[in-house]
């Protein structure tokens, strides 16, 4: 079943709507519908419950949240959770009392208006500058989410159209330098050993913070160096100890009763539970390496050094545990940019050399008192190098 602005003569008719739907006896039927484009989807849902086509229910998004959240808190990480309640706050109100046949386009573009109108805005609602698009376009895939999981429990028919998301650009993260890492690595060292092996974990193997923090010590097989990763969707793969988080974890192994270790590798000594986050230890660390650097910054450090090592795109997706080599192909945008920097950077020796050689020549002319019978432009190159 569709709906679609009716045409005349090759002239869409205001306010007339072609409605495709198939009868009880599987034909194909038509009708012309004259109204909204909302009416005209809800008379199409309403065709499709008389014709034995229509689901068996037909709930307001509110109605169905507690079972949603519900299966979400069963099947997805807390973190994932966390993100969806706080994001339901800006979509229940605009889309809640509304069963899903009653979505139309033009209830999503009133809603990218508003949320472009209001901002991004502080917990006491204060406006603290413009929302990005990304931002929408995330809050509109849990929209698209939540409908899935309804179609998929036969509560409504998916939308008749696709949620559009806003154009965005996304911006390529700045990956410090080997040697900038091996600095924060070593602050973070200082402070914390154990802190040091979960971010060399994290950037010797491209975890995400979530499988890293949530390691536990049955996950390690200490003699082959191989960790058994549970990443999304509960889906595993192999990672690997470094030497270096061989040495800094050895001796909490031992600790933990080596072949017979349990239990996270990572408590916090507060709550005995995985850390959700070490911001503070690791801005600390930071400014004492004199560089920025998050999780999810090493995991892109660890696909871009890889990629430019190997040049292996197939390989950094199965590392990173990406469904889509699209989600990849970010670094190789990375790659070309490190090539072009290369480049700008021979460049720019070239030029010196040849200016050098330039003066050179000027110095070498008759009447100067430094004059050169021979000039070697090579000898400018090798001093420069």
């Amino acid at each position: 079943m569709a709906v679609r602005p009716y045409k005349r003569k090759g002239v869409i008719q205001s306010n007339k709507w072609m409605v495709d739907y198939y009868d009880s006896k599987k034909a194909r039927q038509r009708l012309i519908y004259v109204g909204t484009r909302a009416e005209a989807d809800a008379a199409e849902a309403d065709l499709r419950k008389q014709h034995g086509s229509g689901p068996l229910k037909n709930p307001t998004i509110n109605a169905i949240l507690p079972e949603y959240l519900t299966w979400m808190r069963n099947h997805r990480a807390v973190k994932t959770v966390k993100d969806i309640e706080l994001t339901l706050k800006k979509l229940q109100p605009h889309f809640g009392h509304y069963p899903v046949n009653r979505i139309t386009r033009s209830l999503i573009e009133d809603y990218i208006s508003l949320r472009k109108k209001a901002g991004r805005v502080t917990a006491q609602g204060k406006r603290i500058g413009e929302i990005k698009p990304s931002g929408i376009n995330k809050e509109l895939a849990y929209l698209s989410s939540i409908i899935s999981w309804m179609v998929e429990q036969e509560y409504s028919y998916p939308l008749p159209f696709k949620i559009k998301k806003l154009k965005s650009r996304r911006p390529l993260p700045q990956i410090p330098t080997p040697a900038k890492i091996e600095a924060f690595l070593s602050a973070l060292g200082k402070h914390d050993p154990m802190q040091e092996a979960l971010a060399g974990i994290l950037y010797d193997n491209g975890l995400r913070w979530s499988e890293a923090a949530n390691l536990r010590w049955e996950m390690i097989n200490w003699e082959s160096g191989s960790i058994n990763v549970k990443g999304k969707g509960d889906k595993e793969r192999m990672a690997f100890l470094s030497d270096r988080c061989r040495r800094l974890l050895s001796p909490a192994w031992a600790k933990a009763g080596k072949g017979e270790a349990s239990g996270w590798i990572f408590p916090s000594p507060v709550t005995g539970e995985p850390y959700s986050n070490q911001k503070k230890a690791w801005a600390t660390a930071g400014r004492l390496a004199g560089v920025k650097i998050n999780p999810h910054l090493l995991r892109h450090a660890y696909a871009t050094f890889t990629l430019e090592a190997t040049g292996d795109l197939r390989a950094v997706q199965v590392e990173l545990d990406h469904a889509s080599s699209r989600t990849t192909e970010i670094y190789t945008h990375i790659s070309q940019a490190r090539r072009r920097e290369i480049n700008q950077q021979r460049q720019e020796y070239l030029d010196k050399a040849k200016r050098e050689y330039d003066q050179d020549k000027i110095a070498a002319q008759p009447g100067n008192d430094n004059s050169a019978q021979v000039i070697d432009i090579s000898r400018h190159l090798k001093t420069n190098k």
